[in-house]
């Protein structure tokens, strides 16, 4: 995906601004989190959201309700730095993707105002996931907004996992391909001024950020 973008990109797997490691526990996150599939939900002048209504027949309630879960899940245990249970519902754990998940856990004190966006993957099966969020850095007040990305399969049993999107060519595929789409590259822009902003208005948070880099090795 992007570089200089990327930086809010480097906390944990597959994540385009500023970390994978995205964790909120599901009470803390359950009211501010918009599922969407096959088309963004927007925002009408009234209020109310429209959705795409293509939908359902993309992903039903069921699946978008388990797949919330699965990543809701995932990055609870990725700021808890635990590596087991990363395993349950990411089978591939190479010796970077620890490394990463480590650094994640000493540095991210929590995520909040998680949003999920998903697009039903055009080259594989599955769904390509991107995940809004504010991330909080231990010992830093301002939030850091970010945005990761995976890549969420299914199993033969009608269960779902995770593909760490940094570090698994097929994931990075499907993501590269649904980066393509318009809207996520005005989320994309949208987050990446936001993180902007935040650097600004914080040197602190800009120095934290540069630390935080270097120890997952980007």
């Amino acid at each position: 995906m992007m570089k200089g973008k990327q930086m809010a990109c480097v906390i944990a797997t597959g994540i385009l601004v500023l970390g994978s490691a995205v964790v909120l526990t599901k009470d803390s996150i359950s009211e501010e989190k918009v599922i969407e599939t096959a088309g963004m939900v927007t925002q009408n002048a009234d209020g109310s959201a429209s959705r795409d209504q293509n939908v359902m027949e993309v992903c039903s309630r069921e699946e978008k309700q388990e797949i919330e879960d699965l990543i809701g899940q995932y990055y609870e245990w990725m700021t808890d730095g635990d590596v087991e249970a990363i395993r349950q519902i990411t089978p591939v754990v190479s010796e970077a993707f620890q490394k990463e998940i480590e650094s994640n856990h000493k540095f991210v004190e929590t995520y909040q105002n998680l949003k999920i966006h998903m697009r039903k993957a055009k080259i594989r099966t599955g769904y390509a996931v991107f995940v809004e969020y504010e991330m909080k850095i231990r010992g830093i007040d301002t939030p850091v907004p970010g945005l990761g990305d995976l890549y969420v399969c299914q199993r033969q049993d009608g269960t779902y996992w995770i593909c760490n999107s940094l570090y698994d060519e097929d994931a990075k595929a499907v993501l590269a391909e649904a980066a393509k789409d318009g809207e996520v590259k005005m989320l994309v822009e949208s987050v990446e001024a936001k993180f902007e902003k935040a650097k600004e208005k914080d040197k602190i948070l800009g120095s934290a950020l540069t630390d935080l880099e270097k120890s997952v090795g980007k």
